[in-house]
């Protein structure tokens, strides 16, 4: 009896198979994966297309009119010691799109304006640590040049991700004229909030985190001003400041405000001037990342 009765209850079970097949299954939505980091392809100060140079004399002032490049570059090269340091300031700027592509903060991604001025502010607390500790002072200089290199790569990226150029270019004036916002100071910082209040956004990417943009923000290959080439907003042509293009404008107001910052980091700490010396290279504007 109990035999037939499991007979019974299994050919039910099979009679409605047939439903439970049938029924739609849920379809699992694709993963997203972040794109892989870029080569590591470093190529070398002394290979790179084009850099800046700058003279961070104790008793040089910061002077936006184009440097001379060729004397510079020739002072610079003449120096071991100054080819060394340059070269580990512009090697780290290069790694930022590498070892922390993935942090908002690390390029003034999805809006994060606070969490990239205290990611700056922290870098620069690590370079007192450096250059106040004991040991080689060149090693310690080295050092101090990687974690300047870093915070470098963030004060570009604030004009290159935001839409800084193209709200200061909408309330007229010259680009000569053009406030730079020191984000590696409390004052900057607070000048930053300010812009923040009236609107200031930076693109969205959805695989850096934190996401601090509201809805509608536009993504970072739609506002970002990193070449001319691959970025709509880096293609516009801002014909009040000389036709340059919006890539151009954020190029020089991010030449003009890394000067400002290294001009900060020499007189903040003179031991780097006397181990690397007055006179420092570096790139502008590198991002390594896929439109």
């Amino acid at each position: 009896m109990k035999g037939q009765l499991f007979v019974i209850a299994l050919l039910v079970a099979v009679a409605h198979a047939p439903a439970f097949a049938d029924a739609p299954r849920p379809v699992p939505e694709p993963v997203k994966k972040a794109p892989p980091p870029p080569r590591d392809n470093y190529p070398g100060l002394g290979n790179l297309d084009s850099f800046s140079t700058q003279d961070l004399g104790p008793n040089r002032k910061p002077s936006f009119a184009a440097p001379d490049h060729d004397r510079l570059a020739r002072k610079l090269l003449s120096s071991d010691a100054a080819k060394e340091c340059s070269d580990a300031l512009a090697h780290a700027q290069w790694r930022q799109d590498i070892e922390h592509q993935l942090q908002s903060k690390a390029h003034f991604d999805n809006c994060a304006f606070d969490e990239a001025t205290a990611y700056i502010a922290e870098l620069l607390a690590d370079v007192d640590g450096v250059m106040l500790g004991d040991g080689d002072a060149r090693k310690r200089a080295l050092q101090a040049m990687t974690l300047i290199g870093q915070a470098l790569h963030a004060v570009q990226d604030f004009y290159a991700h935001s839409d800084y150029v193209e709200r200061i270019y909408a309330k007229g004036g010259g680009l000569a004229d053009v406030p730079l916002p020191q984000v590696w100071t409390a004052d900057g910082v607070v000048k930053v909030r300010a812009f923040v209040r009236d609107g200031l956004v930076s693109g969205c990417v959805w695989w850096d985190f934190p996401h601090d943009c509201a809805d509608k923000v536009p993504t970072h290959a739609m506002l970002a001003k990193d070449d001319d080439q691959h970025y709509p907003s880096g293609k516009k042509i801002l014909a009040r400041w000389e036709n340059r293009t919006a890539y151009g404008a954020a190029h020089e107001l991010a030449d003009r405000a890394s000067h400002r910052f290294l001009q900060y980091a020499w007189q903040h700490w003179p031991a780097l001037t006397a181990t690397c010396g007055s006179v420092v290279a570096y790139p502008v504007l590198v991002d390594l990342r896929s439109p």
